[in-house]
């Protein structure tokens, strides 16, 4: 089993290199690897990234809201549906999105 000290920091400032002091190598952190942030580095020279991104995350939760309004769930439904859309973001509300639509269709046959 590895342990952190067996990753050392390249000095080139790529994240790890990928030597190990027993000579095995190692694949670099999946925090570091471009895929894993590619909104991020789409957006990195864009002016107002951040505020874009805030803005849609802003959006998401506002028709979350709408959307548990009209279902009037449990508080703690509430609490959930809003923090897996916070987490998340769009596929959190795509996923409530396909939650309410079960409902309704599951309550016009009832």
């Amino acid at each position: 089993m590895r342990s952190r000290e067996d990753l050392v920091p390249d000095v080139h400032g790529e994240g790890f290199c990928t030597e190990q002091r027993s000579g095995v190598a190692l694949r670099p952190p999946v925090a570091h690897h471009p895929s894993a942030v590619l909104i991020v580095i789409l957006l990195k020279n864009a002016p107002g990234a951040t505020a874009l991104l805030m803005l849609t995350l802003v959006i998401a939760l506002y028709l979350t809201a709408v959307e548990l309004r009209e279902l009037r769930p449990h508080w703690k439904w509430w609490a959930w549906w809003t923090s897996l859309v916070f987490l998340t973001h769009f596929v959190g509300y795509l996923a409530l999105r396909i939650y309410v639509a079960l409902q309704r269709r599951n309550r016009a046959r009832a």
